[in-house]
């Protein structure tokens, strides 16, 4: 759903965000009437909207500005894709810029998870190629402890067919008894509740924490990521973090220095990974600087700022929906991932729902019982062709400059 920062008054605009799928692939790209209407809410002075971007936009040659749009949200303003936008309505913040703070660091010898895996069990985060690096390393050492948090994405109403329609990666459920060994796997914890049952989110925030501040390292096989808030969230728990060496995201230059980079190849990758974990690792140096950079306590004022400063107004902070804009500025709720790609009529009710009811409870809306048409593997399958098109194109005419 699109993220509501806060409702009209009489006095000023309600502000309210949507993803930059919604932009590039949704209802907003899909049909003029959308885009009619929230040109005449921006026009007639009831609302202010912005762009969250949180995947990868590389394949755009510039953005495509539609006159509605007061802001965007990005962690590089200058992205080249990002030029044809004035540069002071660009806000260098995203959803991974509003994390809760750990509320404690673990010393080393505390730390007796050796890797952590969070991840979805998707072709587009790789889970593939994690399973084969793991199984190549529980080859070489068998009494190594990995938990992995991947929630089960699969629908039973699907049946087999739930891999494709649902864009769910079968590799992630029949690896673990084929690759690893009976003592590999008495050292492996998989937590992988259903979302149909138990929702988006089945561990409790504060659970992942506590087993995240408790692990050596992490692993992150993903090619392409916009916002990767688990990176994030690890490097601010002291965490070192394997991350594939082709991997782009929006903030890799902050971070670089922090990761240990590993290729697609398993065994090397492994061969690697081994190199870190039989020894003493280094120590992130200065976790504080990513809580600074990245918490919601330090960013929620900061975002504030910014919105005032861009959309000329005074804004009251008790008339803000400011809190767990982590998920929130991202469409990841608790019942469900909503993001309006193709039913026009979503938006409408959406907006008339939250302009009375609370903008933090996914209930009242999900009670309408609208649904989006269209899958998620059609719109996981759009967005790669579009993406690998336009990185061909990049390649072959280069950036706008």
């Amino acid at each position: 759903m699109p993220c509501m920062l806060k409702r009209k008054s009489h006095n000023t605009p309600g502000i309210i965000t949507f993803t930059h799928n919604e932009v590039l692939f949704g209802i907003i790209r899909k049909y003029p009437e959308i885009r009619k209407f929230l040109k005449h809410l921006h026009d007639s002075g009831q609302y202010r909207f912005g762009v969250h971007i949180q995947g990868y936009c590389g394949f755009l040659r510039e953005w495509p500005v539609g006159g509605w749009e007061s802001f965007w949200m990005w962690s590089d303003p200058g992205e080249s894709y990002l030029h044809n936008l004035p540069q002071e309505r660009i806000i260098p913040l995203t959803c991974a810029n509003f994390l809760p703070a750990p509320r404690i660091i673990r010393a080393a010898d505390e730390r007796n998870i050796d890797i952590m895996i969070i991840s979805r069990p998707s072709d587009i985060k790789r889970i593939g190629l994690t399973m084969e690096i793991m199984s190549e390393i529980y080859r070489q050492q068998e009494n190594l402890r990995t938990v992995f948090i991947v929630p089960d994405s699969r629908r039973l109403e699907h049946g087999v067919k739930t891999y494709q329609r649902d864009d769910v990666a079968r590799s992630y459920f029949e690896a673990p008894l084929k690759n690893f060994s009976c003592r590999a796997l008495k050292n492996i914890s998989f937590i992988s509740s259903a979302n149909e049952s138990f929702g988006m989110f089945p561990l409790e925030e504060r659970l992942v924490q506590d087993v995240l501040g408790k692990s050596r390292f992490m692993l992150l096989t993903s090619r392409k990521e916009g916002t990767p808030r688990v990176l994030v969230e690890a490097l601010m728990h002291g965490v070192r973090c394997f991350v594939s060496e082709d991997m782009e995201f929006g903030f890799r230059s902050d971070v670089a220095d922090d990761l240990i980079w590993v290729p697609d190849c398993p065994e090397k990758a492994a061969g690697i990974m081994m190199d870190h974990l039989t020894r003493v690792p280094r120590e992130i140096q200065n976790p504080e600087r990513y809580q600074r950079r990245y918490s919601c306590q330090t960013n929620i004022p900061v975002f504030t700022e910014y919105l005032q400063k861009i959309l000329k107004v005074d804004l009251d902070p008790h008339e803000m929906f400011l809190e767990d804009l982590h998920l929130r500025l991202a469409c990841h709720g608790q019942k469900s991932h909503f993001q309006f790609y193709n039913n026009p009529g979503l938006f409408m009710n959406w907006l008339k729902v939250y302009e009375q009811s609370d903008p933090y409870d996914e209930d009242p809306f999900l009670d309408l019982g609208l649904k989006d048409r269209g899958g998620l593997r059609y719109n996981a399958i759009r967005y790669n062709m579009r993406s690998q098109l336009g990185r061909l194109k990049v390649r072959l005419l280069g950036n706008p400059v």
